[in-house]
């Protein structure tokens, strides 16, 4: 089956010293709490699932998208 969409992403920060940045970063960040849908999601973002994705949706984009798959009856 033909990939779509794109080139694949690659996520990982295999540079050291960006990763100590990276870990550095997010030690400053605050904390939330995700439900177990946005946690699924972040888990395929980040390993590649949805790659060509680098992010989530905004609202509007979301629901516009699923009215497309409702539309061609996904």
């Amino acid at each position: 089956m033909a990939r779509t969409g794109g080139v694949l992403k690659d996520l990982i920060a295999r540079d050291a010293p960006r990763r100590r940045e990276l870990y550095d970063e997010a030690e400053t960040l605050p904390a939330i709490v995700l439900s177990e849908r946005q946690l699924c999601d972040l888990e395929l973002i980040l390993n590649g699932g949805f790659s060509p994705l680098e992010g989530m949706f905004g609202r509007a984009l979301y629901f516009f998208f699923l009215g497309v798959a409702g539309w061609m009856g996904g």
